[in-house]
């Protein structure tokens, strides 16, 4: 076996088995560490040239419904000129998020007779993975630790301070559901899930629904995020949805030969787009969208390009007839969620519908909200500063020169820092982090104004009767293109 393919598996092994050390996991064919290392002794054999070897080891796989083991088997038939039993294990792995697998699916549909193609499809819809049963009645009802976190089967379920306790009841009552309907919705969602360490219900907004496992840039790897937010669906199937297709990619980036073809995503550069689940959202358009708006963004100066190259995702969800309707309409554009966010995972929500949104306008978004992201690695930047530099003040004579010039630098730095993480008003009554507000709108005004947009595209933003440089900003653009306006006229 090759050595990345030997580093590959053995921390998929390391990440699973942490997170399976106090989450009570699941024992042999039900746990994803016991399939991948039976895989990679099949993927192991095969390398010696024992294809037979690999076969007894794939075969029992593909009959639970691991994908990569369905698409091999599907290769061997297909090698051994069975096409027909070549199809019906390519289509299960298609069906189970394989992209090789769906690829040849394709290739085969075309090679067979219709209605053999389509009773072979029925076949494999009709059959439902083993996994499924494995664990009966998996997570049951949990037992309660405090007003705040319950415990499904050995994972631990916390909520986040900021959530009211109606909230935290209501994503309790509903979670474990939720979880028995996410294994039953892909094969890899059945596997990862019994071994989740842990669950954190975060506030995300009235409406952004979000789950997805916080394994970047943390210690803590196998932990799901879930918005409190994401449990106020008319029935639970969207959320659960969402759930496996984020325990699919959890697996699937750590499998050593497996690419996910996810209905979701999509990835232009180094930045991921996710679409709704909900069958009313049209996800193409947002997908089509933002390929032109981050091909205008080409066109911006390098320190706006860094803000737009700083966010990592951008998840669309806007209103959907399956939301439980609670409170005032959220009529928020987009929003950048600080708790949801961690290094190499900053995302922002889009809440416009694209039929209502203009490529300018979505630039403007990203271009806002992006900014908070950079203010975001800013404070945190900052407050690991602080440290480093109050040691240095301690160095340095009371009276020398250079004393005063660092104690500003550091009060400049505990400023932002609080801040950004405070909510203390000012003499008027204003939000101090409205410095932040002010700071993006700005920016947003920089980047209409060079890409030739009418400044009628920001002159409704709530935060120009609050940020003074901003409103001297538009009016000095409204001036000069009056300017410019009239001078065309004088020219006729």
């Amino acid at each position: 076996m090759k050595a990345g393919l030997r580093a590959c598996l053995g921390f998929l092994w390391a990440v699973l088995a942490a997170g399976a050390a106090s989450a009570a996991p699941a024992v042999g064919p039900c746990s994803l560490t016991f399939v991948v290392s039976a895989y990679a002794a099949g993927l192991n054999q095969e390398a010696k040239g024992d294809r037979k070897g690999a076969l007894v080891q794939w075969r029992p796989l593909a009959e639970q419904g691991f994908p990569p083991a369905q698409r091999r088997l599907a290769e061997h038939l297909l090698a051994s000129a069975d096409e027909t039993g070549a199809a019906y294990w390519a289509l299960a792995a298609a069906a189970g998020g394989d992209k090789a697998g769906a690829k040849l699916a394709r290739t085969l549909k075309e090679n067979l007779e219709w209605d053999v193609f389509v009773s072979i499809r029925k076949k494999v819809r009709a059959r439902l993975p083993a996994y499924v049963d494995c664990l009966p009645g998996w997570p049951g009802t949990g037992t309660v630790d405090g007003p705040r976190s319950i415990t499904l089967n050995g994972i631990k379920v916390t909520a986040h301070d900021r959530l009211d306790d109606e909230a935290v009841d209501f994503a309790f009552r509903r979670l474990a559901a939720v979880l028995a309907l996410a294994r039953k919705e892909l094969p890899l969602a059945a596997l990862v899930l019994p071994e989740t360490k842990r669950i954190e219900i975060l506030p995300g907004g009235t409406n952004n629904r979000y789950a997805d496992w916080g394994d970047k840039g943390r210690e803590d790897r196998n932990v799901l995020h879930i918005t409190a937010s994401s449990f106020h669906d008319k029935t639970s199937g969207f959320l659960a949805r969402t759930i496996a297709w984020a325990a699919a990619r959890h697996a699937a980036k750590h499998l050593p030969d497996m690419a996910l073809e996810d209905p979701y995503v999509r990835r232009i550069g180094t930045m991921t787009l996710v679409g709704s689940v909900y069958p009313d959202v049209k996800n193409a358009p947002f997908f089509e969208a933002m390929a032109r708006v981050l091909k205008m963004a080409t066109q911006l100066p390098s320190d706006l390009r860094r803000v737009i190259e700083t966010v990592d995702s951008v998840h669309y969800i806007p209103q959907s007839k399956h939301f439980i309707k609670s409170g005032p309409l959220d009529a928020v554009a987009g929003s950048y969620k600080s708790v949801l966010s961690s290094q190499g995972n900053r995302l922002i929500f889009v809440r416009r519908k694209m039929l209502w949104a203009s490529n300018m306008g979505l630039l403007l978004l990203l271009l806002h909200e992006g900014t908070h992201v950079v203010q975001h690695e800013t404070a945190i930047r900052y407050a690991a500063d602080l440290q480093r530099l109050e040691s240095e003040l301690k160095k340095i004579p009371e009276h020398a020169p250079e004393r005063a010039a660092l104690k500003h630098k550091i009060a400049a730095k505990r400023k932002y820092v609080a801040t950004w993480i405070g909510n203390e008003k000012d003499a008027r009554g204003i939000s101090k982090r409205m410095r932040f507000e002010c700071e993006a709108t700005e920016n947003e005004i920089r980047a209409a104004r060079l890409l030739g947009a009418s400044p009628k595209l920001i002159e409704r933003s709530q935060y120009l009767a609050l940020c003074g440089k901003a409103r001297s900003m538009m009016i000095e653009w409204r001036e000069k293109r009056l300017r410019q306006g009239l001078e065309r006229m004088n020219k006729r």
